[in-house]
Formats: structure tokens, sequence, C-alpha cells
């Protein structure tokens, strides 16, 4: 004859730490049977990989998608590159989730950013002279040494070119793990041309995933 047990909590016997379900037992029933406290509408559980259960939003697609431009012309090299400013015209430009923030030229990730970031540094530059220019990465882990991470590089000859680098950067430490974007030039004296009101010199993040426990 089945029996019937009607509790309000469940708790370890004795000594013991755990509540346990036998191996191949089940806990079953319609979802009107079986409740779980907490959380909201659509959240997933999720583990830490030590047995602690909590209620997440799921990530779905991408999350931080955001773009800077110069909004200014300098000549010759810049390390870093500072006068940026966060797209905001045309009307119906991008900003996916919360924007990465600019200060004198280092980018530090914005609150929840931690993950993979992909970075795109583009720049238009002009040359009056065959020359080669320069567009470097740098990132640093401590907020304070930076180190070439990615190089772009493009020739010209009395005209324009777009050298282009790519990164994708690990960021676990948004105090530490920062981005700083630089240009050089091969010689003759380059232009690099940069705009407020629409794009020429750009940086593109993109978060395109998180950090695995």
């Amino acid at each position: 004859m089945a029996s019937k047990l009607l509790v309000d909590e469940l708790a370890p016997y004795a000594h013991a730490t755990d509540v346990t379900l036998a191996t191949g037992k089940k806990i079953a029933g319609a979802n009107t049977q079986f409740k779980m406290t907490g959380g909201a509408a659509s959240n997933i559980i999720e583990t830490d990989g030590s047995g602690n259960l909590s209620f997440v939003t799921p990530t779905v697609g991408l999350s931080n998608a955001c773009q800077f431009r110069l909004i200014a012309d300098f000549t010759g090299a810049a390390n870093p590159i500072t006068n940026w400013e966060l797209m905001d015209n045309p009307l119906g430009q991008g900003l996916l989730g919360t924007a990465v923030t600019e200060s004198s030229g280092t980018f530090t990730y914005p609150t929840g950013g931690t993950g993979y970031w992909l970075i795109i540094f583009k720049s238009q530059a002009e040359g009056s002279a065959h020359c080669h220019v320069i567009t470097d990465i740098s990132t640093t882990t401590n907020n304070s040494t930076y180190a070439k991470a990615a190089e772009g590089r493009a020739g010209t000859y009395y005209g324009y070119c777009n050298p282009t680098a790519y990164y994708i950067q690990k960021v676990t430490d948004l105090g530490l793990d920062k981005v700083r974007f630089n240009t050089n030039y091969s010689t003759t004296t380059v232009t690099t041309h940069g705009d407020t009101d629409f794009n020429e010199t750009t940086v593109t993040f993109i978060k395109c995933g998180v950090l695995t426990p």
C-alpha cells in the first residue's frame, strides 16, 4: 500500500549535510504539485559547480554592443588616441545593453561586462607621401602596464588607407582589464581623420561570450 508523506520542509538526518534521492529515483508529479520559490518568469536555475543554485536570466544572442568614433582630425602619432565619443547620431544608431566607457583614451567595461569582447579598431588615415600606417590595440590586466595585443597595417601613396586591427579580450576583472588604441606611421606624417557627425575612425565593442565557471 502506497504511503503519503506531508511535510513543510526536508532536512538532513542527524549530522548529515545533504538530502539526496536514491539512484534511479525521482520526484514526480504535475508542475502544480512541485514548486520552487524565488526567481522570475523565464529564469533558469544555474549551479556554481559547488552545489549552490541560483535563478538567473538566460542569455539569448548578444547582450552588449557599442561603437565609438574619433570626433576630430589629428596629425602624427598618438599613444593613446583620445577625443572619442560614443556614437550618438544619425538617429537609429546601434547600442545594445550597457556601453563601454572612455576616459582620456582608456576604455572600461561596464557592470556585468566580464566575458569575451570582440574589439575592432578601424582608422581612416591620410598620408602626404608613400608611407605605412600602423594601428595598435593595447590591453592591460592590471590597469597599469599595457601591451600590444593586435596590430593593423596599411600603405598609402598620397591618399587614404584604412588599417584595421581585431582582438578578442577576455575580461575577468572590470577594474583591471582595460584597453587603449594607438597609431603610428613610417617615413612621413599621417593625418587620422575623425568627425562628430559621422564615422571615420572607429572602435567597435561586441560582447560575444560569458565566462564559464
